[in-house]
């Protein structure tokens, strides 16, 4: 829940809310919460009325998170079991559901502990708290007296009921199964959830370095909306709430079929030049790995060797480049403008990538465009793109290695 005073308050609640964040981001992009999967029916519960910090009800999973804000202090089994345990316990459902996981996140470290793991890892090999080690005891810390793992159980039952909560039909077993599905996760930094945020909201942004901006504008929107108590998001409403706030939700799943999108665009212009690859029985021309440039040129119909006009130069060039698109890569074709010279003719090919490939309304260079290109795809090999404008006379290939393109003349001798 939302902590009060001072600049720790204000510190506790940032990291809430960066955590409510990445699970927005989270849930947008992959489709999934904290690992397990989301459905279209989900929906994101942001300072839940009846336990936990944030919470993800969906029909087959039910996740809650519980953040704590104490990054220069160790946490021990007691102050779990008195500070975490009763507000995850009193978002357990009744009945509680058969795919749950209650989580437990700090900036804390994580203290003497090991003999609760050995209590928790017990837990699951048991079917019901009667059958859990009753004759040896353990040490849980200085302020708890040796117990056994059913002493250690019972002890829990006690002191983790709140008088506000409802009453059960069976205390123990609410308990036995939140600890079936705790699990605790400890040195979860502001600044690694800023890092993270920032991670997701990169390919949604028109420019490099607008994250933090962003980050700060949804952390005020979703302040906003926190100010009056508890906010239901469902997962279909995540992309409005993002679009709210100026970013391009789709750009990422639109990243990831890019080149089918470029492909498709390809072969509309194929049908406008009347191209059919189908018809098309020679082999395309072999790019040379080791060249960026490939050249198909024409010399006169009663020339030595060669292809004149009209005997498919075009075509042998459209043949190469629908291998290209063919095997993923980023291919872009555009057709001749008399007046257009070179440098326009890139932006052009730049804004088809951009816009009709990503969406964006703006425009880009195309070292702009590679620049937010590796952003959105780190580790995207050169060449990233290519694009072709043919004529009767010129061809103009930019191959993408070095952001520059070259104009090859083939006029017929």
């Amino acid at each position: 829940m939302v902590q009060v005073g001072g600049p720790a308050a204000i510190n506790g609640f940032l990291y809430q809310i960066l955590k409510h964040l990445n699970w927005l981001a989270s849930a947008h992009f992959t489709g999934q919460v904290c690992g397990s999967g989301v459905t279209e029916d989900a929906c994101i519960i942001l300072e839940p009325k009846d336990g936990g910090d944030a919470r993800l009800d969906g029909q087959n999973m039910y996740l809650v998170e519980q953040y704590k804000t104490r990054p220069s202090r160790t946490w021990s089994v007691q102050s779990i079991i008195n500070d975490v345990l009763p507000y995850l316990r009193m978002a357990v459902l009744e009945p509680p559901p058969e795919k749950a996981e209650y989580r437990f996140v700090t900036d804390g470290r994580e203290g003497r502990l090991e003999n609760f793991r050995y209590f928790l890892a017990a837990v699951q090999t048991v079917d019901q708290p009667g059958e859990l080690e009753d004759s040896i005891t353990y040490c849980f810390g200085t302020n708890l007296q040796k117990k056994t793992f059913r002493n250690l159980f019972d002890h829990i039952v006690n002191k983790t009921r709140r008088v506000s909560e409802c009453k059960r039909v069976d205390e123990a077993a609410t308990v036995f199964h939140l600890l079936k599905h705790f699990q605790m996760d400890f040195k979860v930094s502001t600044k690694s959830s800023e890092i993270q945020v920032d991670k997701w909201l990169s390919p949604m942004c028109a420019n490099s370095g607008d994250e933090e901006s962003k980050r700060r504008q949804l952390i005020g929107t979703l302040i906003e909306r926190l100010s009056e108590g508890e906010t239901r998001i469902s997962i279909s409403e995540v992309d409005g709430f993002l679009r709210a706030n100026d970013l391009n939700p789709k750009s990422v799943r639109r990243m990831n079929r890019l080149d089918q999108t470029l492909r498709a665009i390809l072969e509309r212009e194929f049908v406008v030049a009347g191209y059919n690859a189908h018809r098309d029985v020679r082999k395309p021309p072999p790019w040379p790995t080791e060249k960026p440039i490939l050249v198909v040129t024409g010399v006169s119909r009663w020339g030595n060797g060669g292809w004149g006009s009209g005997e498919g130069k075009t075509w042998q060039l459209l043949a190469c480049l629908c291998e290209k698109s063919q095997a993923n890569e980023l291919v872009v074709w555009l057709r001749w403008e008399r007046g257009i010279g070179a440098e326009a003719t890139l932006i052009r090919a730049a804004n088809v990538v951009w816009q009709e490939g990503l969406g964006f309304t703006d425009q880009k260079t195309v070292s702009a465009l590679w620049t937010r290109y590796q952003d959105i795809a780190p580790g995207a090999t050169i060449p990233w793109l290519l694009t072709w404008r043919l004529s009767i006379s010129d061809i103009l290939l930019f191959h993408g290695r070095e952001n520059r393109c070259k104009k090859i003349t083939t006029r017929s001798a």
